[in-house]
C-alpha cells in the first residue's frame, strides 16, 4: 500500500509527474489528488490520464478554507502520511491579488490544515526565478533568496508562499526548483518553444535581448519528481540509505532537527542562454541573434518598447495563426505573447548539490542537454498540440 498522499495541484503541470512517479513507481496506492483544474482542459497526455484514474481525484477550490478541509477527510479517520503542495498559478498579468489567492493562499491554507490534522512530512514547491538575482552572486545558496524578484508580479506571493508554510512544529521541505524542462510542460523554458517554431516558419532569425553568457539553471522535471518523495522520506524519517558510507551516514539519515528545511533544486550544468537558444532552435529549426544592445538602446523610451511589443505581437499572432491551420492543429496550450514582464532582463544561477549532499538524492538528468529538448518539442509535435 506505502504511504498515504494528499497532492494539491496533481494534475497541474508539476503535479501530474509527481502523480506519474509515485504510481509508476509504485511507491503508494493510496492517493488523493486534488485541483481547482478540470482534467479535460488541463492539456493531459494520453498516460496521465490514464494513471488519473488509479487515484482518488477531486476537483476543489483550492483557495478555500472549508473544501481544504474536505480535502483532508477519510472516512477511516485516519490522516494523511505525505502532504504535497505542487499548485501553482503560471499566468502572466494576472493581479497581485489574484496571484495571492492562487498561490499564496493555496499553500497557507494546505499547510495549516496539514498542521492541525498531522502528517509525516509536508513539501511545498516553490519557482525559483520568483526571487531576485544578480549576475554578482554567481550560483546562488538556498540563504542568499531572500527578496522577490522585480517586476515578476508573481514572485511577492511565492515569497509569501514559503513563509505561511513555516509553521512550527509541521515538517516541511520547501523545494525551490529552477528553470524547469521536461514532457508535457509549457512553461519554464517551454514557454520559448512557439517563438522559436515561428521563425522557423517565416524563415527569419529570432531576435534575443539576452545575454548568451547569463545564467539560467535549469532541473528536469522527472528530477523535480523524484525530488519531491525524496523529500518526502527524508523528512519523515522512511528514508533507506544503502550504500552510504558509514562516515556520511548520519548526516544523511538524520533531517535537520528544525521544522523547515529549504533546498534548491538545479542540475550541476550551470546552463547558459546562449546554450539554452541554441538548442531550442535546433530543436525548432530556427536561429538566434542576439541584440541586447539595440535593446537598451530602445528601453531608454518605454512607449517605443511598448510599440514594439505590440508590433511583434501582431506579427506573432498572425504568423501563429496561419501555422495553426495548414497544420490541422485545432487547440494549443502554447501562446506566443510576449507580456510585459518578459522584456525585463532574467537570469537565474541556483547552486543545487545541498539537497544531495544532506539527504543523499542523485540528480538523474546532470546537464541539460540537445536530446531532452528535442524530445520535449517531438512530443507536443505527436501530440498535434504544437504546430
Amino acid at each position: 500500500m506505502g504511504p498515504s498522499v494528499l497532492l494539491f495541484g496533481g494534475i497541474q503541470q508539476l503535479g501530474r509527474h509527481i502523480m506519474a512517479y509515485i504510481l509508476e513507481s509504485g511507491l503508494s496506492e493510496d492517493i488523493r489528488v486534488l485541483d481547482y483544474e478540470h482534467p479535460d482542459t488541463a492539456y493531459l497526455s494520453r498516460h496521465h490520464r490514464k494513471l488519473l484514474k488509479q487515484v482518488d481525484f477531486r476537483q476543489m477550490d483550492l483557495g478555500c478554507a472549508t473544501t481544504v478541509q474536505r480535502a483532508f477527510e477519510r472516512r477511516d479517520g485516519q490522516g494523511w502520511d505525505f502532504v504535497i503542495n505542487a499548485s501553482f498559478e503560471g499566468e502572466y498579468q494576472l493581479t497581485e491579488k489574484s496571484y495571492c489567492q492562487r498561490i499564496m493562499r493555496v499553500a497557507e491554507l494546505t499547510s495549516r490544515e496539514a498542521k492541525a490534522r498531522g502528517c509525516r512530512a509536508f513539501i511545498q514547491l516553490s519557482y525559483g526565478i520568483a526571487f531576485r538575482y544578480a549576475s554578482s552572486m554567481g550560483l546562488a545558496v538556498e540563504k542568499d533568496f531572500t527578496e522577490s524578484r522585480p517586476h515578476f508580479i508573481r514572485g511577492q506571493s511565492i515569497l509569501e508562499a514559503e513563509r505561511v508554510v513555516q509553521i512550527p512544529g509541521l515538517p516541511v521541505v520547501i523545494l525551490r526548483y529552477a528553470e524547469v524542462y521536461g514532457p508535457d510542460l509549457t512553461f519554464g523554458l517551454a514557454f520559448n518553444i512557439p517563438f522559436y517554431r515561428i521563425y522557423a516558419q517565416l524563415g527569419d532569425v529570432l531576435n534575443s535581448f539576452a545575454d548568451p553568457q547569463g545564467r539560467m539553471s535549469t532541473v528536469h522535471v522527472q528530477d523535480v519528481a523524484r525530488a519531491t518523495w525524496h523529500a518526502c522520506l527524508w523528512k519523515s524519517g522512511d528514508l533507506e540509505q544503502e550504500g552510504v558510507e558509514t562516515e556520511e551516514r548520519k548526516d544523511i539519515l538524520d533531517p535537520v532537527t528544525q521544522d523547515v528545511s529549504i533546498f534548491h533544486l538545479a542540475d550541476d550544468g550551470d546552463s547558459r542562454m546562449g546554450t539554452i537558444s541554441e538548442y531550442l532552435g535546433n530543436a525548432c529549426g530556427s536561429s538566434t541573434n542576439y541584440s541586447g544592445r539595440c535593446f537598451r538602446a530602445c528601453m531608454l523610451s518605454a512607449l517605443r518598447l511598448n510599440k514594439i511589443r505590440e508590433a511583434v505581437n501582431t506579427r506573432h499572432n498572425t504568423a501563429w495563426m496561419r501555422m495553426l491551420e495548414e497544420n490541422n492543429v485545432h487547440r494549443s496550450p502554447f501562446i506566443p505573447y510576449i507580456h510585459p514582464e518578459l522584456l525585463h532582463h532574467f537570469t537565474l544561477g541556483m547552486e543545487g548539490s545541498l539537497f544531495s549532499r544532506q539527504t543523499g538524492f542523485a540528480y538523474a538528468f546532470p546537464r541539460l542537454t540537445q536530446a531532452a529538448i528535442s524530445d520535449v518539442v517531438d512530443g507536443w509535435i505527436r501530440r498535434g498540440l504544437l504546430p
